[in-house]
């Protein structure tokens, strides 16, 4: 509001969400999902048990390294198509490279510093901008349920057009410098 306020726009009330079913009702919840059990005992397995006699057990280190290489690999894909992504995809990436992000810093100490700071920063700035683009379609569809009763709201929701425009010129912008940008592992 403060944002179309300062644009010349009408003051208006933020336009509360209708609660998701298939939202996670908190952080719990997310944690307690089977995509991070899966993920947990994954890593713990090949962290903590030891190798059988008769079979060769990679380092944890060879693993976790193969792990990164196969999920940066996938998204960079994901990246690569970012104009052809739909709001719904471009959130589902935001998702996963955010996943991406938090291993990369779960395991920071096996890198090299400056190129893991390198590439912690690069991958900030495409989920930064990945998050601009998910705010205004998230309020652009509040704002257009709004406008069906309140026609001062059109002009939020023409400002919000006009900034996806804007969001995904960063976006592409910030993909590139990722996508240059060496992974630590």
């Amino acid at each position: 509001p403060a944002l179309l306020e300062a644009e010349g726009g009408p003051a208006l009330p933020l336009p509360a969400p209708a609660p998701s079913d298939d939202a996670p009702a908190s952080l719990i919840a997310l944690a307690r999902g089977s995509d991070a059990t899966l993920l947990c005992l994954d890593l713990l397995q090949a962290l903590m048990q030891p190798p059988a006699a008769d079979l060769p057990h990679p380092p944890a280190q060879r693993w976790l390294t193969r792990q990164l290489r196969r999920r940066h690999a996938h998204l960079a894909r994901q990246a690569r198509a970012f104009r052809r992504l739909d709001a719904r995809r471009c959130h589902r990436l935001r998702q996963q490279l955010r996943q991406l992000r938090d291993l990369a810093e779960l395991f920071a100490g096996s890198w090299a510093p400056r190129r893991q700071t390198r590439h912690a920063q690069a991958l900030g700035k495409v989920l930064s901008e990945l998050g601009a683009m998910q705010d205004g379609a998230v309020a652009l569809g509040w704002y257009e349920t709004l406008a069906e009763n309140e026609p001062r709201a059109a002009f939020a929701c023409g400002w919000l057009r006009g900034q996806r425009h804007v969001h995904a010129l960063r976006t592409r912008k910030a993909i590139k410098r990722w996508l240059a940008t060496r992974p630590p592992w």
